[in-house]
């Protein structure tokens, strides 16, 4: 791609010239030497001579101007950072790798010191590296190129901010950021949210002071979340609603804020609300592709059940059980929603469940380690009373003995839990109060008499009975703390056909509204008689107005998002020759009436996706071929857009263009935000989607079995410009990899020789960046001893570049022959020669610990750049001796 004049002169500025970035030489034309006196010099007769035959005219040297100059060097640079990403690839992105690779990129940058995207990529491994005062130079360096990229901006901040040695001086460095009046408000939104947990650990009251001024400056989502994990435990219901609510406002796809607002709308007895947020909660799981805990499935069906899908829940909690057959709460709903109907094989099958289960937990209990020193003591026998009745058995004993002397709450509380599920089955829905006796003597060994569980149990105990006296004794006065005694209350009257005091407690019940297995519990035993609350709830109305005062469409981001941002993807240019960047240009808008966050905490992910496809009779899938970020903003106001250059041609889709040098290639790709790569298939987050590009991107043919093809390449690597001269170099290597392989005819195998010799004969070419490339690529393309002079011939130059790509290009040699020619560069004068050699040696000794993961005839697979022959056919021409 052409950049314009403004570009070169600023790369030009910027730089020093070396040996690759020297302008060429005045070529001098050499003088013949004079000729030997003859005898007519000395006086003699002169003879006749023929006329001498003329010579012919030297071929000029092509001279190459500044301009020219660098946009070989921009060539390059593209280069440098297509090895930089390849061999991070191709090491797993280990930290060796990484560190190999963030100084390739670091040659690209001196290259093409005004080229975002190395600084980009190079950013952001500095920082997962850990290296912070390197990361801090690449992100001031981007920052000079872009001033107001607030997202770089605020990793400044982060970065500066972990150098702090103690609290007080990251206080202080935050306090005198916010008294910035060159700052954004987002930013100092992010600076104060910084200084929140850092206050938090002397006074609570400062830190809320400080998160509130966040607020004042922008509500980001690190915000809102703080806002709401921040809440006093004695938050009332609205200031818990309004704060999910506002989360929801940076993020509409968090799943704990939209479950949270659901189980709140139905507490309050906004059931029709609630249902909305429950079907919300579900879709954007079902976008992630996940499940939504236990918890907010089972409440989520109880709310189904109660609007009167019984065979909805019936079908739901049927497919939960045949995935967690052991799941208590589901089976307490399923046996709900059947109630009175339920069939001798599901009360039987639910049995052996609570039974088992209490089992299991004994013998968990059983096998925890007593604390040091504690000896097992004897299994205490419980007494029961009368002493008639059945007491538990040997091994609920022991646990509970055990339990004892554990003295860990924990223990107890799941032991209590089990239990009460297994009395409550067996009284409420198998209606044994026989079965119920020995738990329920256990249970009073745990718990005090007076617990509202035991009196609960109880008084259900005495219902289930005929003890109806001791029974209403004890629903009545628990009946305003506890809703299942209520409920007893409430069953003893209507088995009485007392219908007046039945509705009358029924209408209380329902006054107090619950979720979840309790709310379709008293749902179930009050349905079908018309009650209705005596009261509404308390804060029904306030969750209401909150509630209206939420966007109503911003939920619907999770079916159509591109209703709330478009994404916009354009080539930089659709004609490429192969080689050439292929560029595009992301714009993301918001196309909103509300503000949209981007960011991992964000409706946007920072990171884009991006996979492409080649069109026609060569069709072929790329998925997740590209990644990238977005920098800029992380808050799009609407009508707002932040845009990005990126780089589609990687990986398995640039070797495809490789691979088919002679034919036109159609190439389309699609960008895809929140995106998640799966097994050959890119998938979205909620809130994410694909976009196809605008246009396709094309690879211009070059058919170079044609005579008139070849004697034009040819031409050019004469006299055409550097940057031209490297696209032909890549060109040529690209067609003696296709013509060397094993199906290759005599013809191809010819030419391939031929390709080679050009190759061959630009090492000396006088535009410095041209011999750099054409050495780098004769090294890659050849074996043995002709591959061994090349990589000491550039090894040998006075040029930083060559050295360094013949480190790069000596991974195909035997480990021992790479340790030597590393060991060597590590005193090399130039910084990133020497670091690239020293950290070689330490990627050497991780991949020859790692064995296993090599292929053979490469160290480092697939880390060889384009031009070089595949790593199977290079190995297969090496020479037994090698």
């Amino acid at each position: 791609m052409k950049i314009k004049s403004a570009r070169l002169i600023a790369i030009l500025s910027a730089i020093t010239l070396g040996v690759v970035t020297a302008g060429a030489q005045t070529p001098v034309t050499p003088v013949a030497p004079p000729e030997p006196a003859g005898p007519a010099a000395q006086g003699g007769v002169t003879p006749v001579q023929p006329p001498a035959p003329a010579k012919p005219a030297a071929e000029p040297v092509p001279t190459y101007s500044p301009e020219d100059q660098a946009e070989a060097r921009v060539a390059l640079a593209e280069r440098f950072c297509d090895m930089a990403m390849s061999l991070a690839k191709a090491t797993r992105y280990s930290s060796a790798g990484l560190r190999q690779s963030a100084i390739l990129l670091e040659a690209a940058i001196v290259m093409n010191p005004i080229e975002p995207r190395y600084l980009r990529y190079l950013g952001f491994w500095r920082e997962q590296l850990g290296e912070t005062d390197r990361a801090i130079a690449v992100w001031s360096q981007y920052r000079s190129l872009l001033p107001d990229d607030r997202v770089v901006q605020t990793k400044l901040i982060d970065l500066y901010l972990s150098k702090q040695q103690s609290n007080d001086a990251k206080l202080k460095y935050l306090r005198e950021l916010l008294t910035k009046e060159s700052i954004n408000d987002d930013v100092k939104a992010h600076v104060a949210a910084r200084a929140v947990p850092l206050l938090d650990q002397r006074s609570r009251a400062e830190a809320l002071a400080m998160l509130a001024k966040a607020r004042e400056y922008y509500p980001l989502p690190e915000v809102t979340l703080m806002e709401w994990q921040m809440l006093p435990r004695d938050a009332t219901p609205v200031q818990r609603f309004t704060a999910m609510l506002n989360v929801l406002r940076a993020n509409p796809t968090n799943t704990e804020a939209i479950g949270g607002v659901a189980n709140m709308l139905a507490e309050n007895g906004l059931s029709e609300r609630a249902l909305t947020w429950y079907n919300a909660l579900v879709e954007v799981n079902a976008a992630n592709q996940t499940e939504p805990s236990e918890a907010y499935s089972i409440n989520y069906i109880a709310e189904r059940y109660r609007a009167g899908e019984t065979t909805f829940a019936n079908d739901q909690l049927d497919k939960i059980l045949q995935k967690y057959p052991d799941d208590e709460q589901v089976w307490f709903l399923r046996l709900t929603t059947q109630r009175s109907d339920e069939s001798i094989q599901m009360l039987r099958q639910a049995q052996q469940i609570f039974n088992k289960r209490l089992s299991d937990d004994c013998d968990a209990i059983m096998k925890l380690p007593l604390p040091s020193g504690v000896k097992p003591a004897p299994v205490i026998h419980i007494k029961t009373n009368p002493p008639t009745a059945t007491p538990p058995s040997e091994q609920v004993q022991a646990a509970i003995t055990r339990a004892r002397q554990l003295g860990d709450p924990r223990v107890t509380d799941k032991l209590v839990e089990t239990l009460g599920n297994l009395i409550w089955f067996e009284l409420y829905y198998d209606h044994k109060a026989d079965l119920s006796v020995p738990s329920l003597i256990a249970l009073k060994e745990l718990r005090p008499i007076n617990n509202f569980l035991v009196r609960r149990l109880d008084g259900w105990y005495d219902f289930v009975s005929g003890n109806e006296t001791a029974a209403r004794a004890i629903f009545t006065a628990e009946q305003a703390k506890d809703p299942l005694s209520a409920l007893g209350l409430f069953a003893m009257e209507d088995a009485k056909g007392h219908t007046a005091q039945a509705n009358a407690i029924g209408a209380s019940i329902l006054s107090d509204p619950h979720i979840g297995v309790m709310a379709a519990i008293l749902f179930q035993a009050t349905k079908g008689r018309g009650i209705k609350p005596a009261n509404p709830p308390p804060n029904a109305e306030a969750l209401r107005k909150e509630l209206d005062q939420f966007p109503k469409d911003l939920l619907d981001v999770v079916h159509v998002p591109g209703k709330f941002y478009s994404i916009r993807a354009e080539p930089v240019k659709v004609g490429h020759r192969l080689g050439e960047a292929m560029l595009a240009v992301v714009t993301i808008q918001n196309e909103s009436k509300e503000d949209i966050c981007i960011g991992e905490q964000g409706l946007i992910k920072p990171v884009l996706c991006f996979d492409g496809w080649i069109r026609g009779i060569n069709a072929a899938a790329y998925p997740a071929v590209a990644f990238d970020r977005i920098l800029g903003r992380s808050i799009l106001r609407p009508t707002e857009s932040v845009s990005e250059i990126v780089r589609i041609d990687n990986a398995a889709l640039s070797e495809a263009l490789h691979a088919r040098p002679a034919v036109l290639l159609l190439l389309n790709a699609s960008v895809i935000t929140n995106a998640r790569p799966e097994q050959g298939v890119t998938k979205t987050y909620a809130g994410g989607y694909a976009r196809v590009f605008g246009k396709m991107f094309t690879r211009n043919p070059a058919p170079l079995a044609m005579d008139a093809a070849r004697r034009k390449l040819f031409a050019d690597l004469g006299n055409g410009s550097p940057e031209s001269k490297i696209l032909d170099l890549e060109l040529l290597a690209a067609y003696y990899n296709q013509y060397i392989q094993p199906q290759a005819t005599d013809n191809e195998m010819t030419f391939a020789q031929q390709f080679l010799n050009f190759i061959d004969k630009s090492r000396s070419d006088p535009a410095p960046g041209v011999k750099l490339w054409s050495s780098y690529t004769y090294a890659v393309l050849t074996t043995g001893n002709e591959e061994r002079r090349a990589l000491s011939d550039m090894l040998e130059s006075t040029s930083w570049e060559s050295r360094l790509l013949a480190l790069y290009a000596s991974q195909n040699l035997p480990v021992d022959t790479i340790r030597q020619i590393a060991t060597k560069a590590t005193t090399d004068k130039d910084p990133l020669v020497k670091a690239y050699a020293t950290g070689l040696l330490e990627l050497l000794k991780d991949v020859t610990t790692r064995p296993t993961t090599l292929p053979s005839g490469a160290v480092f697979p697939g880390a060889t750049t384009r031009p070089a022959a595949p790593a199977t056919t290079r190995s297969s021409s090496r020479s037994g001796a090698e």
